[in-house]
């Protein structure tokens, strides 16, 4: 049973019925991605846990896969307690979608992690600030995805990101103030939970307005920053690694997200944040890895403990690294236009430079920094930073209209862009 329904859980779903598993899709809204390919599909509020004991009473899952972070947590510990495996374990879940569990857990299992404070009133706030010089990230305690997040550069900054809190998913009074970390790129390591551990070559991604908008495999785009990442190698396998023991224990089952960032210049790495699911950047392992062992086709055979094929990985110095089909990138699609029934054009041109997949949403929604993701661009290349090009040119082919807004529109966003 899938928990919440978009394009990482569709992927999911796909994967899971071609090694024979039986599959329910659940979202809050109707005609979700994995509700389409789902055996059977349910739409209500998961974080209402008579809701999802309904379902689960009815349904009786072996497996329960959560893919959002609005859902009834206690209801995971209670279907736990009951046999049901809930990945990679339901304590994981409740301390990844809270940062100051999370923070303290990173902390106590031996990861770098940046200074920080936790706060609960504005004073508190202030005076976490003014340590750091006024230099430092704000986060809501319960917040993903950049709600609810601020980067302060100044004592005038200090109220707007207080207010910022209350834009998390859970609004809160707790906020965790981080020391900034000037670093040289981040990343994004994809580890497997499935008798034993095993890595994705590490992933690159940049972020616009605090979401995903393009990421590569494998991290390095040119000379220097593999040298880079070859000095700092042995401490991203080691953190993650360690991280994801910490939050779901060596029986814990799934694909985690570690992001961390890489400090080059004096050998250092940082964990930032740790996801107990498919990621938004591991999209591009749709491209990059074989057929049935994507980020999504590593996660259902974790959980279903099905192993992995030992062709397809090979270890160094201890460390087992998922083989890859070549350098390749992925840019998201995003929507210029909002209302119903988005409709595309332009995928021919696209398709000249690499792939296109449309998620099947039914309704888009736009602001000034920010639309809907409507579908991916996926490119490989010789080289990473071509596949970065092509998997651009990709996505900004593509037009978008709606019936409310029926005027053909292009890909809007061009921040960071290697192509103008």
């Amino acid at each position: 049973m899938l928990l919440g329904s978009g394009e990482l859980g569709k992927e999911v779903i796909i994967e899971a019925q071609r090694l024979g598993l039986e599959t329910v899709a659940v979202d809050r809204y109707m005609g979700a991605p994995a509700q389409y390919p789902a055996d059977r599909a349910y739409t209500g509020n998961m974080t209402e846990k008579g809701f999802l004991k309904h379902l689960v009473e009815k349904e009786n899952p072996d497996f329960i896969v959560p893919e959002i972070e609005a859902i009834n947590l206690e209801a995971l510990s209670e279907f736990e307690d009951k046999g049901i495996f809930v990945s990679p374990r339901a304590e994981a879940q409740k301390i990844a979608m809270d940062r100051f569990r999370l923070r303290e857990t990173l902390d106590k299992a031996g990861v770098r992690v940046s200074q920080y404070h936790f706060t609960s009133t504005a004073e508190d706030f202030e005076a976490a600030c003014k340590d750091f010089n006024y230099t430092c990230i704000t986060k809501a305690r319960f917040s993903s995805s950049g709600h609810g997040s601020y980067i302060v550069n100044s004592k005038e900054d200090v109220q707007a990101a207080w207010d910022e809190r209350k834009k998390a998913r859970k609004p809160s009074e707790d906020v965790i103030v981080e020391e900034y970390i000037p670093f040289s790129t981040e990343d994004n390591q994809l580890v497997v939970r499935n008798n034993g551990t095993h890595f994705c070559k590490t992933l690159g991604h940049y972020q616009l307005h605090g979401d995903y908008h393009s990421s590569w495999q494998p991290i390095y785009r040119n000379e220097e920053e593999r040298k880079g990442f070859e000095a700092v190698k042995d401490q991203v396998y080691s953190f993650a690694e360690k991280a994801t023991l910490a939050l779901a224990g060596k029986k814990g089952r799934g694909i985690h997200a570690v992001e961390q960032f890489l400090d080059f210049e004096n050998k250092k790495v940082y964990v930032n944040e740790v996801s107990c699911r498919p990621h938004d950047t591991g999209m591009v392992t749709f491209k990059t890895h074989y057929p049935g062992y994507s980020q999504s086709g590593l996660h259902i055979r974790a959980v279903s403990q099905v192993p992995i094929e030992p062709r397809l990985y090979q270890e160094e110095d201890g460390v087992r690294i998922l083989n890859s089909i070549g350098p390749g990138a992925s840019h998201v699609i995003v929507s210029p236009s909002e209302g119903w029934n988005p409709q595309f054009r332009g995928i021919d041109k696209a398709l000249q430079h690499g792939d296109v997949w449309i998620f099947k949403k039914p309704y888009a929604f736009h602001e000034p920094h920010h639309g809907r993701r409507l579908g991916v661009a996926l490119a490989l290349a010789d080289t990473v930073a071509e596949a970065i090009k092509e998997a651009e040119l990709t996505a900004h082919c593509v037009e978008i209209k709606t019936n409310e807004n029926p005027t053909w529109k292009p890909q809007w966003m061009k921040e960071k862009h290697v192509v103008s």
